[in-house]
């Protein structure tokens, strides 16, 4: 089942409810198509074992007590910049650039998982332990992307796959960021976590 299958998905329902059962339609059928049974199926759509990214939590040195959005996340591709930034959409901007964080540990992500499935924001919310164990801070995810500035490998996904977060918003609003590397920049979206665009199998969660 590819992308664009899943893409048709998406863009062909009226709600959220209505992807999760045509992906699960077209996950059954691509299943049964291999010979595969029914219960192989729980099998596909759980999510690979559970990575720790807390050694490198440890490095990361905390010198401010604030954390001004708009001063980090900005479009910077030289190779002064901190973090090479090559695009940020409007969602980003809107939600989160006026935003001042105060900085606390605690929010770094810790914990990472690589979907196995093609799945929705608001869905992995409860399957990975609710509101307040997958919400993290952008301070932590901009301190995860100094590390990678430039693109290297790490616990931040380079491929092609999303790294997702989940941040509250300058109206304590949760919404979803996707980091993406984009070959010279990472890019930075944010998304509802109503909304009907798809995440896929490869794709990586971060959680506290």
């Amino acid at each position: 089942m590819s992308k664009d299958n899943l893409k048709d998905v998406s863009e062909n329902v009226e709600n959220a409810d209505d992807v999760l059962v045509s992906v699960m339609k077209l996950l059954v059928a691509a299943v049964c198509k291999r010979g595969g049974k029914l219960t192989d199926l729980c099998r596909l759509v759980t999510v690979e074992g559970e990575s720790i990214v807390e050694e490198i939590v440890n490095l990361i040195v905390v010198e401010v007590t604030n954390f001004i959005v708009s001063s980090r996340f900005k479009i910077d591709i030289s190779s002064e910049s901190l973090v090479k930034i090559s695009a940020i959409d409007d969602n980003f901007k809107g939600w989160f650039g006026d935003k001042i964080e105060e900085i606390k540990k605690e929010t770094i992500p810790r914990f990472h998982k690589d979907l196995m499935c093609a799945s929705l924001y608001q869905y992995l919310i409860k399957d990975f332990g609710g509101e307040d164990k997958v919400k993290v801070s952008l301070f932590g995810i901009y301190e995860l992307m100094k590390i990678q500035k430039n693109g290297e490998s790490g616990v931040l996904l380079t491929n092609g796959y999303s790294n997702i977060f989940y941040v509250c918003d300058n109206k304590e609003i949760l919404r979803a960021v996707v980091v993406e590397w984009g070959g010279n920049g990472w890019y930075i979206y944010a998304r509802s976590v109503n909304s009907k665009k798809m995440l896929f199998a490869g794709d990586r969660v971060f959680y506290c």
